[in-house]
């Protein structure tokens, strides 16, 4: 942490060496005294003095302005060529995180040509980005550890997930146990209740919310709330007006946060 620097960005800065000689202003102060006109003093004294600065200047600048461009040219360059093997047409593609590492704003509309040049094509994507998945692909097959945890139609595996990793990836939260009349008893003893679908009671199930549907409470609530589970806070996200609240048991709580 640097003090009293701004966050700001700033444009790069170079500086140039000093290359007028010591003493130059005499020099001019010298001429003048002996009757030099001004004219003669600027010819004959101070542009042979600045100039081998001004040439230095020159080709430092000429330089940046080619490692600028060829940054630029590069990258727009690079980018098309990603997907080469997309323009070939080949029977099966291996696309190994395809829109890292592009820029937020334009990730979107390459999002949308990929999926219509995968369009009637074979494909196989490799994302962390749950947009890809819901956009680019037909059924999903997540990885943990090396090992497959959910695999099915895209939509399905992100709505209704039933392992803790494919909750995660989906960003709900996930409680397993077994099923009852009323909805599921967790493994600590806990009881849920909510809909339950197709669910053969005794069954091994889980119960499944988005972190929206959750509010966090001090202390024990009466009344209106069937579900409650005991947690302690183990740690805050704040992003914007939100702060995603994570238990130590690993549920996730979207909680709403305005200024006063």
């Amino acid at each position: 942490i640097w003090p009293n620097r701004s966050s700001e960005p700033r444009p790069p800065t170079f500086s140039l060496p000093r290359t007028t000689p010591t003493g130059g202003e005499r020099y001019e102060s010298v001429a003048a005294t002996l009757g030099a006109t001004p004219l003669t003093v600027l010819r004959r004294i101070t542009v042979p003095l600045v100039l081998p600065g001004l040439g230095s200047g020159t080709v430092l600048s000429f330089a940046r302005c080619l490692g600028e461009f060829g940054a630029a040219a590069s990258s727009h360059w690079m980018r098309p060529c990603r997907w080469c093997p997309v323009r070939s047409a080949p029977d099966l593609l291996l696309l190994d995180e395809p829109l890292s590492a592009v820029d937020v704003e334009l990730a979107p509309a390459l999002r949308s040509l990929l999926q219509t040049v995968l369009a009637n094509r074979i494909a196989l994507i490799v994302t962390h980005q749950v947009i890809d998945a819901l956009v680019l692909a037909d059924r999903v097959v997540a990885l943990d550890g090396g090992r497959v945890v959910e695999q099915g139609a895209t939509r399905e595996v992100l709505t209704r997930p039933r392992s803790a990793f494919g909750a995660r990836l989906a960003g709900l939260n996930l409680v397993a146990g077994t099923a009852t009349e009323a909805g599921l008893r967790a493994d600590d003893g806990t009881e849920l209740s909510g809909l339950i679908d197709s669910t053969v009671h005794g069954a091994r199930a889980v119960a499944v919310f988005p972190p929206s549907a959750v509010a966090v409470h001090l202390h024990p609530l009466t009344g209106s709330p069937r579900n409650v589970i005991r947690d302690r806070v183990a740690a805050l996200e704040p992003n914007g007006t939100m702060v995603r609240v994570r238990g130590a048991a690993g549920l996730a709580v979207d909680v709403a946060v305005y200024p006063t």
